[in-house]
C-alpha cells in the first residue's frame, strides 16, 4: 500500500502520485474501474519510472482482473529494478504459468531470503517474511501439481519445495493444505487427512479479519480437497460457513449439494447404506440443487457443467426417493441439445 512521502507537499490544486493512488484505491473499493484507471494513468504520467507507484498500480489492475495490464507494469518494474523488491516477482508468478511462473517465484524468494538474512531473528518482520517465503514455495508446488505435472521431476520438486516451505514457517496453514494435496496425489489419503486437520487447526480459532485467516478461494479449494478425501461431514461444515459468508458463489452452492449427496451414499462397516440417513441427506441435496437452478440458471457459460450436473443429480434423487412435499420446483431445465458428458468434466466425480 502506498504511503505519502513526507517530502512531497500537496500544492494548491495539485496532487502527488500518492494522492492519486489513494483516490484510485477509493475507486477500487467502490468497484469503479474506469475512474480508478484514470487516476492510475495520471500517476504513471507523472512518475513513469517510480517502481513503487507502478507496483501499486499493477496491484490495483490485479484486483480488477486486468491481468494483461498488470503483467505489463510488473515487467516494467523488473526492467527498472531487477535486483530489489520481491513483490513484483510474486505478482508476476501469479499472472504467468508453467516454468515462467516458477522462475518468477524463485527470483522473488531469492530476494526475500536475502532480506530475511538481514533482519533480527524472531522479529515480527522476520516472521512475516518467513511466512511469505513459505507461501511462495507452496505456489511453486501448486505449479508442479498442475501446469508442470508432466515434467519428469514434478513429484521430486513437489517434495523438495513443500519441505522447504515447512522449514521456513511451520505455522502457515497453507503449507499443510498444500502438503495434503501432494499426499493425495501420491495416493496417501490417511496422511493427507491428518494434514488437512493440522492446517485447519492453525486458523479455525482466528478472527475472520485476521490477516492469517485463509481467503475465501483457499477455503473453497480446501472443501474440494476434503470431499476428495471423503471427509464429507467436515466439508459440509466448511461449505455452510462459506455460504453464510457469501451465498452468491455458484460453485459453493453446488458443492454443498454435492456434499449432501455424498453423505447419502456413505456406507457402514458392512458396506450397507442407512436408507433413512440417505433419504434425509438426499432431500437436503435436492433442495440445494433446486435452489441453485432456480436462483442462478445459466448465469454464465462457465456454470454450464455445474448446472447440468445439478439437474442430473436432482432427477436421480427424485427417481430413487420420490418427490418432496412443499418443495420448490425448478424453473430451469436442461436443453437436451446442450447435454455434455458430465462425468468427464467434474473434478469430484
Amino acid at each position: 500500500m502506498a504511503t505519502k512521502n513526507s517530502k512531497l507537499k500537496l500544492s494548491k490544486g495539485k496532487y502527488t502520485v500518492y494522492d492519486l493512488l489513494e483516490k484510485a484505491r477509493s475507486c477500487q473499493e467502490n468497484y469503479d474501474y474506469d475512474m480508478a484507471k484514470r487516476y492510475c494513468n495520471r500517476a504513471m504520467e507523472m512518475e513513469p519510472e517510480n517502481v513503487e507507484v507502478l507496483e501499486n498500480i499493477g496491484s490495483i489492475y490485479m484486483d480488477f482482473g486486468d491481468w494483461d495490464s498488470a503483467k505489463e507494469l510488473f515487467e516494467r518494474c523488473v526492467n527498472l529494478s531487477p535486483n530489489t523488491g520481491y513483490q513484483k516477482y510474486m505478482y508476476l508468478g501469479q499472472v504467468n504459468v508453467a516454468q515462467d511462473a516458477v522462475n518468477y517465484f524463485n527470483k522473488g524468494i531469492e530476494l526475500m531470503i536475502k532480506e530475511l538474512n538481514s533482519l533480527p531473528t524472531n522479529s515480527d518482520k522476520a516472521k512475516d517474511l518467513s511466512r511469505k517465503i513459505s507461501s511462495a514455495l507452496c505456489s511453486i508446488v501448486e505449479m508442479y501439481m498442475t501446469d508442470l505435472c508432466d515434467e519428469p521431476n514434478a513429484e521430486e520438486n513437489c517434495e523438495k519445495y513443500i519441505i522447504e516451505a515447512e522449514k521456513y514457517c511451520n505455522t502457515n496453514f497453507e503449507v499443510y493444505q498444500t502438503m495434503a494435496s501432494v499426499r493425495m496425489s501420491q495416493n496417501r489419503p490417511e496422511e493427507a487427512k491428518e494434514l488437512v486437520l493440522k492446517s485447519i487447526n492453525l486458523w479455525k480459532d482466528l478472527d475472520v479479519e485476521d490477516e492469517n485467516y485463509p481467503e475465501y478461494p483457499i477455503r473453497v479449494n480446501l472443501a474440494k480437497l476434503m470431499l476428495e478425501l471423503h471427509m464429507n461431514t467436515e466439508a459440509l461444515s466448511l461449505l455452510q460457513s462459506l455460504l453464510q459468508e457469501d451465498d452468491e458463489i455458484v460453485e459453493v452452492s453446488y458443492l454443498c449439494g454435492w456434499c449432501y449427496y455424498l453423505l447419502g451414499e456413505e456406507t457402514d462397516e458392512n458396506g450397507n447404506v442407512d436408507e433413512q440417513i440417505r433419504k434425509e441427506a438426499w432431500e437436503d441435496a435436492r433442495l440445494c440443487f433446486i435452489n441453485l437452478i432456480n436462483r442462478f440458471g445459466l448465469s454464465s457459460p462457465d456454470d454450464q457443467s455445474v448446472l447440468n450436473h445439478s439437474i442430473e443429480l436432482k432427477n436421480k434423487i427424485t427417481s430413487i426417493i420420490g418427490e418432496i412435499s412443499n418443495a420448490p420446483e425448478p424453473t430451469f431445465e436442461i436443453n437436451d441439445d446442450e447435454w455434455e458428458d458430465i462425468d468427464n468434466e467434474m473434478d469430484l466425480e
